[in-house]
């Protein structure tokens, strides 16, 4: 049997067992059932651009964009923009977010 985590339905019974003895006519019950998948809001699929790229390792290593723009040495702002892309990265900038993408 499994803990209760956030991964997992967990419910919690009781049956009856029809015995006499009133003190134990139920048994408690755990039942625990693996949620299904989904992906988080925001989440691209099929990435196309470098900003998509970003995005997609940066959920799926769960980081923050200021853990990003930490790393390559840039505002939070430029990262939301090529996430979004309002903008692209520079050459320099670029490098950087190659190596971002390839090491995670």
């Amino acid at each position: 049997m499994c803990p209760p985590c956030t991964e997992h339905y967990v419910r919690v019974g009781y049956a009856t067992l029809g015995l006499r003895n009133p003190l134990h006519s139920s048994i408690k019950y755990i039942v625990c059932a693996a949620r299904p998948f989904t992906y988080p809001d925001g989440y691209p699929i099929n990435p196309k651009a470098i900003g998509d790229h970003m995005r997609k390792k940066r959920m799926d290593n769960r980081l923050m964009q200021s853990d990003i723009a930490h790393i390559i040495g840039v505002s939070e702002a430029s990262i939301w923009n090529w996430e979004n892309g309002r903008t692209k990265p520079s050459k320099k900038n670029l490098e950087i977010i190659n190596e971002f993408v390839a090491a995670l």
